[in-house]
């Protein structure tokens, strides 16, 4: 999967530009933080926060800006063993992988879960769905629901202006350029916005409440058994009758493994075994 992903930019590496950012992902002060090989995926520390890195894609200006690989995706692809090149390490830098103690338990996150209204809790389960390797961000508009999941620590506000910049109106980019002092901001198109703010003023982004919000998994949270709880709860599966009819079933309703998972789900009374 890695090989594939990083194949989609061979054409380009050859190029003087990203010849300079191949070196500079070569440097000590290129190494990542945090790297997750399974994932394919990496966190490294700039001037201007940090940045989220995959195979295709980097939260940082450069590759918002040119939509080619970064400093940062070079650097991810030499730690995968998909470039053969030596680079140098800084090992202070790197961040030690979180102990297993500080990863809550999936009934304490349950806990937290059904503090939340029901259409909370599902709007979570669409969350964790979006969120994958390819794309561990997802830009949402700022609603009181959002914010309720963001303040449970459920989700966490990433770093990532870019996403919530291009997932925003036209208006509210229009607003942000004028108050930035871009007396043309009417006459320009969104794109032309996105490519203003972006370059002049990203590290100034970070401290405004904007419409959109990019939002990222928890590193305390167990998200393969909250998906599971909550598609258990609020999801139905297809049956079907003796004559070929398929008919829909809620999963509440049908029977589930005997697991910690339903465990859940019966003490908070939601499933009845037979």
């Amino acid at each position: 999967m890695n090989k594939e992903l990083w194949e989609q930019w061979s054409a380009c590496h050859d190029a003087p530009d990203q010849q300079k950012r191949l070196s500079s992902a070569k440097t000590a002060a290129c190494t990542p933080i945090e790297l997750d090989r399974d994932a394919g995926t990496g966190t490294f520390s700039g001037s201007s926060g940090t940045h989220s890195a995959s195979l295709d894609m980097c939260s940082c200006i450069d590759f918002n800006r040119r939509r080619l690989p970064c400093k940062h995706m070079y650097r991810l692809a030499m730690e995968l063993g998909l470039i053969e090149a030596s680079f140098k390490t800084d090992a202070s830098a790197i961040v030690q992988p979180r102990p297993r103690s500080q990863i809550e338990k999936i009934e304490h996150t349950v806990e937290v879960i059904e503090s939340l209204a029901d259409y909370q809790q599902y709007l979570l389960l669409e969350i964790i769905r979006k969120i994958t390797t390819k794309n561990p961000t997802v830009g949402l508009e700022v609603t009181p629901d959002v914010l309720a999941l963001l303040n449970t620590g459920l989700l966490e506000q990433s770093d990532d202006v870019a996403t919530a910049i291009q997932k925003s109106r036209k208006d509210e980019l229009v607003m942000l350029a004028t108050s930035f002092g871009c007396e043309n901001a009417k006459k320009m198109k969104k794109p032309e916005l996105v490519d203003f703010l972006i370059s002049n003023h990203f590290d100034d982004l970070k401290g405004k409440v904007l419409g959109y919000a990019s939002v990222r998994q928890s590193p305390h949270v167990k998200y393969g058994k909250v998906r599971m709880y909550l598609h258990r709860k609020f999801d139905s599966e297809l049956c079907e009758d003796g004559e070929g009819n398929l008919f829909s079933v809620p999963m509440l309703q049908s029977e589930l493994p005997h697991d910690d998972v339903t465990a859940l789900l019966i003490q908070y009374g939601y499933y009845h075994p037979q």
